[in-house]
Protein backbone atom coordinates (compact mmCIF):
# COMPACT_ATOMS: atom_id res chain seq x y z
CA UNK A 1 0.00 0.00 0.00
CA UNK A 2 1.31 3.27 -0.82
CA UNK A 3 1.19 6.31 1.61
CA UNK A 4 -1.11 9.26 -0.06
CA UNK A 5 1.17 12.84 1.74
CA UNK A 6 -2.22 14.77 3.16
CA UNK A 7 -0.48 18.33 2.25
CA UNK A 8 0.15 17.26 -1.41
CA UNK A 9 -3.39 15.66 -2.05
CA UNK A 10 -5.04 18.98 -0.08
CA UNK A 11 -3.03 21.37 -2.23
CA UNK A 12 -3.55 19.45 -5.35
CA UNK A 13 -7.54 19.22 -4.60
CA UNK A 14 -7.43 22.90 -3.46
CA UNK A 15 -5.93 24.14 -6.49
CA UNK A 16 -7.86 22.32 -9.25
CA UNK A 17 -11.14 23.76 -7.53
CA UNK A 18 -10.10 27.44 -7.42
CA UNK A 19 -8.65 26.83 -11.07
CA UNK A 20 -12.16 25.57 -11.86
CA UNK A 21 -14.25 28.49 -9.31
CA UNK A 22 -12.03 31.06 -11.43
CA UNK A 23 -12.47 29.45 -15.21
CA UNK A 24 -16.17 29.22 -14.11
CA UNK A 25 -16.41 33.10 -13.38
CA UNK A 26 -14.49 33.83 -16.26
CA UNK A 27 -17.14 31.84 -18.54
CA UNK A 28 -19.96 33.52 -17.00
CA UNK A 29 -18.42 36.88 -17.62
CA UNK A 30 -17.78 36.32 -21.44
CA UNK A 31 -21.07 34.12 -22.21
CA UNK A 32 -24.39 36.14 -22.68
CA UNK A 33 -26.45 35.47 -19.40
CA UNK A 34 -28.85 33.09 -21.02
CA UNK A 35 -26.30 30.65 -22.74
CA UNK A 36 -24.78 30.75 -18.73
CA UNK A 37 -28.14 29.44 -17.00
CA UNK A 38 -29.16 27.44 -19.89
CA UNK A 39 -25.17 25.59 -19.01
CA UNK A 40 -26.01 25.75 -15.32
CA UNK A 41 -29.54 24.57 -15.28
CA UNK A 42 -28.11 21.35 -17.66
CA UNK A 43 -25.62 20.15 -14.69
CA UNK A 44 -28.64 19.62 -12.16
CA UNK A 45 -31.42 17.87 -13.76
CA UNK A 46 -34.49 19.63 -12.44
CA UNK A 47 -32.73 22.71 -10.75
CA UNK A 48 -33.13 26.26 -11.72
CA UNK A 49 -30.42 28.55 -11.15
CA UNK A 50 -32.23 31.57 -12.03
CA UNK A 51 -32.98 32.87 -8.79
CA UNK A 52 -30.11 32.66 -7.38
CA UNK A 53 -27.08 33.26 -9.62
CA UNK A 54 -25.95 37.20 -9.43
CA UNK A 55 -24.22 39.01 -12.64
CA UNK A 56 -22.91 41.79 -10.26
CA UNK A 57 -19.77 40.26 -8.56
CA UNK A 58 -16.87 42.43 -8.01
CA UNK A 59 -13.31 40.64 -9.10
CA UNK A 60 -12.54 40.47 -5.51
CA UNK A 61 -15.07 38.65 -4.77
CA UNK A 62 -14.46 36.24 -7.15
CA UNK A 63 -11.15 35.65 -6.08
CA UNK A 64 -11.82 35.56 -2.28
CA UNK A 65 -14.28 32.48 -3.54
CA UNK A 66 -11.58 31.42 -5.10
CA UNK A 67 -9.04 31.26 -2.22
CA UNK A 68 -12.13 29.82 0.13
CA UNK A 69 -12.60 27.18 -2.02
CA UNK A 70 -8.74 26.37 -2.22
CA UNK A 71 -8.67 26.19 1.56
CA UNK A 72 -11.63 23.99 2.00
CA UNK A 73 -10.58 21.69 -1.13
CA UNK A 74 -7.18 21.44 0.86
CA UNK A 75 -8.94 20.60 3.77
CA UNK A 76 -11.15 17.56 1.85
CA UNK A 77 -8.00 16.36 0.10
CA UNK A 78 -6.23 16.10 3.16
CA UNK A 79 -8.66 14.62 4.93
CA UNK A 80 -8.81 11.68 2.37
CA UNK A 81 -5.40 11.06 2.65
CA UNK A 82 -5.44 10.60 6.66
CA UNK A 83 -8.05 8.54 6.42
CA UNK A 84 -6.52 6.85 3.15
CA UNK A 85 -3.43 6.08 5.45
CA UNK A 86 -5.41 4.88 8.71
CA UNK A 87 -7.55 2.65 7.29
CA UNK A 88 -5.23 0.87 5.35
CA UNK A 89 -3.41 -2.54 6.12
CA UNK A 90 -0.49 -1.86 8.81
CA UNK A 91 2.94 -1.12 6.77
CA UNK A 92 6.00 -3.39 7.99
CA UNK A 93 8.20 -1.69 10.44
CA UNK A 94 11.79 -0.44 9.00
CA UNK A 95 14.65 -2.62 10.05
CA UNK A 96 17.49 -0.54 11.63
CA UNK A 97 20.58 -0.97 9.66
CA UNK A 98 23.24 -3.28 10.84
CA UNK A 99 20.23 -5.45 12.29
CA UNK A 100 19.80 -8.78 10.66
CA UNK A 101 16.66 -9.33 8.06
CA UNK A 102 13.96 -11.69 8.62
CA UNK A 103 15.72 -13.62 5.51
CA UNK A 104 19.01 -13.85 7.65
CA UNK A 105 21.12 -12.02 5.56
CA UNK A 106 22.40 -8.30 7.35
CA UNK A 107 21.00 -4.75 6.09
CA UNK A 108 23.74 -2.51 4.73
CA UNK A 109 25.63 0.13 7.37
CA UNK A 110 26.14 3.24 6.83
Amino acid sequence: MHIIDPRRLGFALGATLAVLHLGCAVVMALVPKDAALHFANALVHGLDFGPVLTWDKTWTQTATGAFCVFVLGWLLGATIAAIYNLTGPPRPTATPRGTAHPSGGESEKP
